[in-house]
């Protein structure tokens, strides 16, 4: 990520040059498509490349804690892969990232521990050995794995 030496603005001065090369150094360093996005609304941009400037916006002040509602949600599969990249380097860089997803997969792939809420409190903790798309929907459902039923035939 960018060292930060210089603030994009000056207290309450807004400095629209250097505002401009900062956004172009994220545009860049998030592969927000087209290079030329610094000069389009949000709006204009696709939901993935939409998500990577929430994300540069998000990640350029180091933050300690990155909290996230379904980050991934409507994104592309490459856009995807792109942003789980940035949260496991922001990871690694020492920010928590706390994920609420609905997507069990991204859960399974991205968390390294996992805490089931059930009315209110934290009814099961998964940690990343154990932790799969298919269990923590069942522990999201209160379901338990279905056991083999033995007949005994006479």
């Amino acid at each position: 990520f960018l060292a930060r030496k210089r603030a994009v603005s000056d207290s309450f001065v807004r400095a629209p040059r250097r505002e401009r090369k900062h956004a172009s150094a994220l545009v860049k360093l998030y592969d927000v498509r087209p290079p030329g996005a610094v000069e389009q609304p949000l709006s204009s941009l696709s939901g993935g490349n939409q998500q990577k400037v929430i994300f540069a916006r998000a990640l350029r002040s180091r933050p300690q804690l990155l909290v996230l509602d379904d980050p991934t949600a409507g994104v592309d599969v490459g856009a995807r892969v792109q942003l789980h990249g940035f949260l496991r380097q922001s990871a690694s860089q020492g920010t928590s990232v706390l994920l609420s997803s609905t997507d069990f997969e991204e859960v399974a792939s991205q968390c390294d521990r996992v805490l089931i809420m059930r009315h209110g409190r934290v009814d099961q903790e998964l940690a990343r050995h154990e932790l799969t798309a298919d269990r923590l929907a069942r522990a999201s459902y209160g379901t338990t794995p279905t056991k083999p039923q033995m007949e005994i035939i006479q």
